[in-house]
């Protein structure tokens, strides 16, 4: 009857928690999937990602710490620190690189990574074992590229051509990467690969090319020989930033992340060259395989920030949540002035305190509970398109989990409090004379209706000004290029050293 008299109410109510449920429980799978990264690895809680970032000697222009290395740090890191299982660097050798199987032809994303990598990181393997990469210009693929590849046919054993100058052999075939992991296909993992190649490869491919310019060129490539008998360069610790180096601590080790970051500290201190030293202070670090995918994200987007991408998410799905709730204690308050008769006439009839405000918290409960179920179908509508956007996968995190389960029971439970507990208790002290002798009665402060609206349209008006702010940004990055375009320049890259085919009849065949 309640709902019925205050249809319109109802409604706002229920589309407004709904809406705030949706944005809260979306942000909060995306935060859970985040933090469920690499439980695939048993040995993700000992395995770290050294970081490095510089601060200029005049106190200027610091980085936020990139999980990135260059060549120097895995042979140092491997004498000085006992406390490691296993070092392992992986660099991607290029984002399109081609491979060839006998006349079949694909670009491939290929990874070059030494052989304790497949240690630390224990990959799914239908073919093959964790051994794969122990041999000179060997190569683990994965069944998607397999099969773009060989067909059905068996390719363990059978040789690849990676950028057209290195033959490479099949030793491996891994399954999927379980998401979420930095090693999987979502847009936010930071090194997928269908092609994993024994570290010698890197330098096998440049020198091949090297070998095939010089045959086709040999006075350009006599005039980029270092002088004979030439010293070897000094180490070059500010340069070079190519690789991911992991680092596994042994099982008995006493290392924690921050007495970790201390001794590599104390490493860089150690080992940088004095001229380095008064150039650039190098900071290094390491942070958690679990946490790389969202430290790569808080360094993209939020370099300098002293929020997390994750708090800052959770902190805007719950603002939402707020004002939705807030939007109902409102509305209900504001209705309370017209129940007063009613509260009035049932405690005339022997209810107490206590059961007036039960009556009105179950009638937050089922509104809330209605809320609910349009928000998990909109939940549900909005996996999919997550999914293809990003390749984030949310059921894992929602649906999937029973944790969260628990989790929305414990919400919905809050929220109903949250919604419901200041009207309740308004109408819970109204007086019975004053009610039946007015059929209306003050209800509830002033004061506390007016901070209320305050707070509802403030957050209200902070999120509008948010999303304004972002949709202006996203249309000037369009206009200045960034988006679709109509300009008809088209960009063809060419490396003659891999393709063979020299610049110039490239562009005398295009011109014909």
């Amino acid at each position: 009857r309640s709902f019925r008299r205050g249809s319109v109410a109802a409604l706002v109510n229920i589309f407004a928690l709904a809406l705030g449920l949706t944005a809260f429980v979306i942000a909060y799978g995306v935060v859970s999937y985040w933090n469920r990264s690499e439980q695939y690895f048993p040995n993700a809680d000992r395995t770290y990602v050294v970081t490095a970032a510089f601060l200029g000697r005049d106190g200027q222009n610091r980085a936020t710490p990139l999980p990135a290395t260059n060549r120097l740090y895995a042979d140092y890191l491997r004498a000085d620190f006992p406390e490691f299982e296993a070092v392992a660097r992986a660099q991607v050798m290029y984002n399109a690189t081609g491979v060839t199987a006998g006349d079949i032809y694909k670009e491939m994303f290929v990874v070059g990574a030494e052989s304790e990598f497949l240690k630390i990181f224990d990959l799914p393997f239908v073919a093959g074992d964790s051994t794969a990469l122990s041999q000179p210009n060997s190569a683990v693929v994965t069944e998607e590229a397999a099969q773009r590849l060989f067909g059905n046919a068996n390719p363990i054993g059978k040789t690849i051509t990676l950028a057209s100058v290195l033959d490479v052999t099949v030793t491996g075939v891994v399954a999927p990467v379980p998401e979420p992991s930095h090693l999987g296909h979502a847009k936010t993992d930071s090194l997928p690969f269908d092609v994993l190649a024994s570290w010698d490869t890197l330098e096998g491919v440049q020198a091949a090319a090297r070998a095939r310019t010089a045959k086709n060129d040999p006075a350009a490539a006599a005039r980029n020989q270092p002088p004979p008998n030439a010293p070897p360069p000094p180490e070059n610790w500010l340069g070079g930033y190519c690789c991911t180096t992991y680092v596994m601590l042994s099982r008995d080790s006493h290392l924690t992340t921050q007495t970790l970051n201390e001794r590599l500290k104390a490493f860089g201190e150690k080992h940088i060259p004095l001229a380095q030293q008064e150039i650039m202070k190098l900071l290094i670090g390491a942070v958690p395989i679990r946490n790389l995918t969202t430290a790569q994200l808080n360094q993209q987007l939020l370099s300098g920030a002293p929020i997390s991408i994750t708090t800052l998410l959770l902190a805007l799905g719950t603002l939402v949540l707020v004002v939705a709730c807030v939007n109902y204690a409102n509305l209900a308050t504001a209705q309370a002035a017209r129940r007063a008769r009613e509260v009035g006439l049932r405690k005339a009839l022997g209810a107490n305190r206590t059961r007036v405000m039960l009556q009105y918290l179950a009638e937050s409960a089922v509104l809330t509970g209605a809320a609910a179920l349009l928000s998990l179908l909109a939940v549900r509508l909005v996996i999919p398109v997550l999914r293809n956007a990003v390749g984030m996968d949310l059921d894992l995190s929602l649906f999937d989990s029973t944790g969260f389960w628990l989790f929305l029971a414990a919400l919905l439970a809050a929220v109903t409090l949250l919604g419901g507990a200041y009207p309740a208790f308004v109408l819970s002290r109204v007086t019975p004379v004053e009610a039946l002798r007015a059929g209306r009665s003050r209800t509830g402060s002033r004061f506390a209706g007016t901070i209320l609206v305050g707070l509802q349209f403030a957050a209200a008006s902070f999120l509008l000004i948010v999303v304004l702010v972002m949709y202006a940004q996203n249309n000037e990055l369009q206009r200045t290029g960034l988006g679709s375009t109509t300009d008809p320049l088209v960009v063809i890259s060419n490396a003659p050293q891999f393709s063979e085919v020299d610049n110039d009849l490239l562009r005398t065949e295009l011109t014909r």
